[in-house]
């Protein structure tokens, strides 16, 4: 069987009162991962790691529910399940479709932004986000009025996704992770189609991209670590990716465990539990010095903790589940300590009111700040539950 661009099916009739011509794709093929697996190092949660869970969980409800803030919505898809649903009783899901997927000749897709609204800043964020909570390809949607399903999504993603080494459909490397998770998710092992202007793709080629990409970004890391010595976070190499690489690791990651990529990837990437490891205690320090010394950037650094920390639990969890990770005596002490360091961040960004009473204040006066709340909220309350045994990840 091969796994060719789907075809357009033309459906329409002559004369003024046919139907409008339907652009749907054919059946892209996709095959969902079937297995769920949870991290060998999962444990069982104080009861501050909880209550701290609970935080998160009351937040993202309160104010991750919002049709008009679509891409925090997709964010709390991920970290509470597809079965989130908005205050007047839809599901998140049909909502996002139907108030802004577009049908497009290769399927729906959701726009960059629609006016001042950021949603879907990353190619196939919510593709991404969908696959990882386990919508099905078959779930039915609804995008300008017109009947589909979330395969039409992802459909119009392969029909428009390319690399090359001169060339890509993204706008950067940095730009990959999300879409690269979403196709590995429900594509097989090997299949090819025809991308834009007809040219050849597969997962494997942007498994190979990130691969590379996050290889050659940690290459200060390894060099490191071989030489017995520490380095300072100048905005170097892996830190000017999002989230500091934690997306494009993932990413990576989950491809080549599908089965994409080639045998080297899966070598590139033995060692990425030790570069984050070894990113741990300085990104800590460096924070902790700063607090010290700008107590006025209160809340930036804090929101940077929330975003290290509750990544850091979310990639080493799914690095684990994976069986990605090395041994290292300090893996387990380091996840042990920042599940206490996220809860204290989690507690210590409650009590100033910054998830609560002065949430207000702190979106009038910096909506980036306020959007990273949300956003990092969600990758920490992810990770704690993978981090539990409570989440699971689909291979």
């Amino acid at each position: 069987m091969t796994f060719g661009l789907c075809a357009l099916a033309l459906l329409g009739c002559s004369g003024p009162s046919s139907p409008p011509v339907d652009e749907r794709p054919t059946p892209c093929l996709a095959v969902p991962a079937s297995r769920t697996l949870v991290s060998p190092y999962a444990s069982q949660l104080t009861p501050d790691e909880r209550a701290a869970q609970d935080i998160l969980e009351r937040f993202l409800h309160s104010e991750g529910r919002d049709i008009g803030n679509p891409w925090a919505l997709g964010h709390t898809l991920l970290a509470l399940g597809p079965d989130v649903e908005l205050d007047d009783g839809r599901k998140a899901v049909d909502a996002l479709f139907e108030v802004y997927g577009t049908w497009q000749p290769g399927g729906i897709v959701f726009p960059k932004r629609r006016g001042t609204v950021r949603v879907e800043p990353h190619t196939d964020l919510v593709l991404k986000a969908l696959t990882e909570t386990g919508v099905a390809p078959d779930y039915p949607v609804v995008a300008e009025g017109r009947s589909g399903t979330v395969e039409d999504l992802y459909c119009a993603s392969k029909s428009r996704s390319f690399v090359a080494d001169d060339t890509m459909s993204y706008t950067s490397n940095n730009d990959i992770a999300w879409s690269l998770q979403g196709l590995a998710a429900w594509t097989p092992p090997g299949a090819t189609w025809r991308g834009p202007q007809r040219r050849a793709m597969s997962v494997d080629r942007l498994t190979r991209r990130a691969v590379a990409t996050y290889h050659a970004e940690t290459s200060f890391l390894r060099e490191a670590r071989e030489k017995g010595t520490s380095f300072q976070k100048r905005k170097q190499g892996i830190f000017q990716y999002t989230c500091g690489g934690a997306h494009l690791l993932q990413g990576a990651a989950y491809a080549v465990v599908r089965g994409h990529g080639e045998d080297q990837d899966r070598e590139r990437l033995a060692v990425a539990g030790e570069n984050l490891i070894d990113r741990y205690g300085v990104e800590q320090a460096a924070v902790e010095a700063a607090l010290e010394a700008y107590p006025q950037y209160e809340l930036k650094l804090r929101i940077q903790k929330l975003k290290f920390l509750g990544h850091f639990l979310e990639t080493m969890h799914k690095l684990a589940a994976y069986g990605m990770i090395s041994e290292d005596p300090r893996m387990q002490p380091t996840l042990t300590m920042a599940r206490v360091e996220l809860a204290e961040t989690i507690r210590n960004i409650e009590a100033k009111g910054w998830l609560g009473a002065d949430l207000a204040r702190v979106r009038a006066t910096d909506e980036q700040a306020y959007l990273d709340l949300l956003g990092d909220a969600a990758h920490a309350l992810r990770g704690l539950k993978l981090s539990s045994g409570e989440g699971s990840v689909r291979i």
